[in-house]
C-alpha cells in the first residue's frame, strides 16, 4: 500500500498565486492538485485547501513549497499512516481554525 496523508493547507490570496504558478510550472500530468482538493474554500482573503489523499510525491511537492515561505504566510495541518505521523506548522492566523486534534469516542 502506498504512502499517503490527510493535508489542510491555509494561504493568504498573495501566497496562493505563488502556488497556482508553481503548480502551472509542473509537467501536464502533475497539474490537478490544486482542482483535485477534496474541499477549497476562501474566508477573510483566506484560502483553505484540504486533501482526503495526498501522495507522497504531492506531499514532497507541497513541502517544497512551504519551506520557501515565511511562517507567517501558511498555516498546514499534516496527518500521515501511523498514529504518531502528524504535523502542524505555520503562524497564518486563518479564519477556519484548522487543527490536529485527537479524542477518544464511545457510541
Amino acid at each position: 500500500m502506498a504512502y499517503t496523508s490527510t493535508i489542510g493547507l491555509a494561504l493568504s490570496a498573495a501566497t496562493t498565486e505563488q502556488l497556482k504558478a508553481k503548480v502551472a510550472a509542473l509537467p501536464k500530468e502533475n497539474r490537478s492538485l490544486l482542482k483535485n482538493a477534496d474541499d477549497h474554500r476562501t474566508r477573510k482573503g483566506i484560502h483553505l485547501y484540504y486533501w482526503n489523499c495526498v501522495s507522497k510525491a504531492e506531499q514532497r511537492f507541497l513541502t517544497k513549497f512551504i519551506t520557501s515561505l515565511s511562517v507567517s504566510e501558511y498555516n498546514l495541518c499534516r496527518v500521515g499512516d501511523a498514529l504518531d505521523d502528524n504535523e502542524q506548522s505555520g503562524s497564518l492566523e486563518d479564519p477556519f481554525d484548522m487543527r490536529i486534534t485527537r479524542d477518544v469516542s464511545i457510541g
